[in-house]
């Protein structure tokens, strides 16, 4: 790494993006804690593997991003595998809305706003992950391009894998707690 590279736009863009959603999601969760126990007069908190899910995302969205500014490896592969995470669970998200509240999302503005805001937010980050396919950006982060579709498979296996453990540990925790 002694010659100088040069960092790709979209990169800088993704890193804010990062980081922005880091703390927007912790500045939530936090915001909903104070508004359950405003509600509840401090007698019903989330769980304790929420507080845990959310401190999770936060660090890996701020190493990521360091990650992804820096050029390394593991933060293209890290950021990859959040924002490819981030789309199956708002894929999750809309298909768990649908069978909840059934044809009602159409006819509910709240509802039928909100899976807009879902969709749009999956686009997006979709957009990311072809970015990161780009090659000066697996150039910047000192990938080889010509592993592309392995790269890609090997991703989306990952992303998939981690989804289907966390998810699988919930419905564990909720089955037999």
């Amino acid at each position: 790494m002694s010659e100088k590279r040069e960092r790709p736009p979209g990169i800088m863009i993704l890193a804010a993006v990062l980081i922005i959603g880091a703390i927007t999601g912790l500045g939530t969760f936090i915001y909903q804690q104070y508004q359950i126990q405003r509600l509840t007069d401090g007698n019903e908190l989330n769980s304790a593997w929420d507080a845990a899910n959310t401190a999770l995302l936060f660090i890996w969205g701020i190493v990521s991003a360091i990650g992804l500014w820096r050029g390394r490896k593991w933060g293209w592969w890290s950021g990859a595998l959040l924002l490819l995470g981030s789309i199956f669970a708002n894929i999750c998200g809309i298909i768990s809305i649908s069978m909840t509240v059934g044809s009602y999302i159409w006819e509910s503005p709240e509802l039928m706003i909100l899976c807009l805001k879902i969709v749009a937010r999956s686009i997006i980050y979709a957009l990311f992950v072809a970015y990161l396919f780009r090659k000066n950006v697996l150039t910047f982060c000192e990938l080889c391009e010509n592993e592309r579709l392995i790269r890609c498979l090997a991703l989306l296996g990952a992303s998939l894998l981690l989804y289907l453990c966390y998810y699988g540990s919930i419905f564990l925790l909720t089955k037999f707690a």
